[in-house]
């Protein structure tokens, strides 16, 4: 087994991992420059890649798929929310692992990618078919687009959305993360928004520097298949009466702040539902078959209507 590592910040730890697997045969070569690792992964007979991914970053991961797609590459990432990105990026034959189980997974994951051996094509076949995702959020609103943006690239790239069914997605997506940290973990009532002063902004501030509050946390899963994911969001509130929510359609509901969010989650989404408690969301979009295309043409004297 020969790996190459391309690390400068992590590469004592990474060497560490693989210290004890030279007593296998194992051997291995740092590189702390892209430039001179892509040139010696030219020359080398490499079984796996391990990057150091703040300091590759991804750039030069795009440059190894190009250039080496059949290589397994293994990402070293010390930010949990990276690691994410990275699958959702679902570059081929691409693997993620935290920086705090570099020790104790390394070798295992550099045996399990090495075996596999599938090729590309299949690679991505396998993972489109059927692909997960997970989050843990914190009841921060302003991280809720940066999330939104990388499912929603994680969809396109799988051909669920294009650019107008992306718009649409985007806005039921936010409103549900929303409405699952404000009313949710933080238990702040809509209403206060029809009041038309501060204060729903300043109780959402109070409750998130408060650790009755602040200490819970949104779960949100993205679910890929074919032509359709679908995405789960749970809170830890105290949940609601799903019987007690108000038509979304009702013209009253319309003028009124509270409401508007349900009403564009239920538009733009094929299914929106909730589990019992009132915790738990779950949304489906489905990509909407292509209407067949409809020909006319003149036969003689005739009309001939062709669909395709």
């Amino acid at each position: 087994m020969f790996v190459v590592t391309v690390a400068k910040d992590h590469h004592s730890i990474i060497e560490q991992a693989l210290s004890p697997m030279s007593a296998f045969g194992w051997q291995w070569a740092n590189f702390a420059c892209s430039n001179d690792a892509q040139a010696s992964i030219n020359m080398l007979p490499v079984d796996v890649i391990v990057l150091e991914s703040t300091f590759c970053g991804e750039q030069f991961i795009r440059s190894i798929r190009l250039s080496h797609p059949t290589i397994p590459v293994i990402s070293v990432v010390d930010d949990p929310f990276m690691e994410t990105f990275y699958q959702l990026r679902a570059f081929e034959r691409h693997s993620t692992l935290s920086l705090s189980e570099v020790e104790s997974r390394l070798p295992a994951l550099i045996e399990q990618v090495a075996k596999e051996g599938l090729s590309g094509e299949t690679f991505m076949m396998c993972s489109a078919s059927n692909r997960r995702f997970s989050f843990e959020l914190d009841n921060d609103k302003s991280k809720i687009s940066k999330i939104v943006e990388l499912l929603l690239d994680a969809c396109e790239s799988q051909e669920i959305c294009n650019a107008a069914s992306r718009f649409r997605l985007a806005v039921a997506l936010e409103e549900a993360l929303v409405n699952a940290i404000v009313h949710g973990n933080l238990e702040v009532s809509s209403k206060l928004r029809e009041l038309g002063d501060d204060s729903y902004e300043k109780l959402i501030a109070e409750r998130q520097a408060q650790p009755e509050y602040s200490r819970r946390r949104v779960h949100l899963c993205c679910q890929l298949a074919a032509g359709e994911v679908t995405f789960t969001i749970r809170d830890q509130g105290k949940g609601f009466d799903v019987s007690s929510l108000p038509d979304p359609t009702d013209p009253e509901a319309l003028e009124r702040p509270c409401g508007r969010g349900l009403l564009l989650m239920r538009s733009f989404m094929n299914e929106v539902s909730y589990n019992d408690v009132g915790n738990e969301v779950c949304m489906v979009y489905r990509v909407e078959p292509a209407e067949p295309k409809v020909e006319t043409a003149r036969n003689g004297n005739s009309k001939v209507t062709v669909s395709s």
